[in-house]
Formats: structure tokens, C-alpha cells, sequence
């Protein structure tokens, strides 16, 4: 895996936004894709031994993880870590 080649041991991430344009999408449903994309990424890397760093972010509209409460329900959501 690349990041091992680059002997990094942790990546951080910014969780993102969700589309608020799309009547479907909300905070909840954009926190959900969020963990299931970590929980694919891990089950993708399982032998990785770099760490994954969810990084909060300055309080804007749409930015999910700039509340405390939106990285936590990441967490809960994630399978394994």
C-alpha cells in the first residue's frame, strides 16, 4: 500500500459536506456514507497498520465533523478500529 511505501503512520481526513441540494440528503445520511466508506477503507486495508485521523472542521453550513457530536456518530458507526 502506498502509504506504508511512504512509512506514514497516520492520514487524516476531513469528513466533508452532504448534499443539500438533494432533498434525500441530510446530515444523517451524509454521516452514514461517511462511516460506511471508512468501514470499506478498513476492510479494504485490514493488514494496514497507518492509522486513520478524523479531523474536525471550522463551523460552516453544510461541513459535517465541525460539531463534536457529528465525529462521535462517525465512530459509533464504525465496525472496526
Amino acid at each position: 500500500m502506498l502509504y506504508e511505501q511512504l512509512k506514514l503512520d497516520y492520514i487524516v481526513i476531513h469528513p466533508g459536506t452532504y448534499n443539500y441540494k438533494d432533498k434525500n440528503e441530510n446530515k444523517e445520511t451524509g454521516l452514514n456514507r461517511i462511516a460506511e466508506q471508512i468501514n470499506s477503507l478498513f476492510k479494504d486495508t485490514e493488514n494496514s497498520n497507518v492509522k486513520l485521523l478524523l479531523e474536525t472542521v471550522a463551523g460552516q453550513g453544510h461541513n459535517l465533523g465541525r460539531k463534536f457530536r457529528h465525529i462521535a456518530t462517525i465512530i459509533q458507526k464504525i465496525e472496526k478500529f
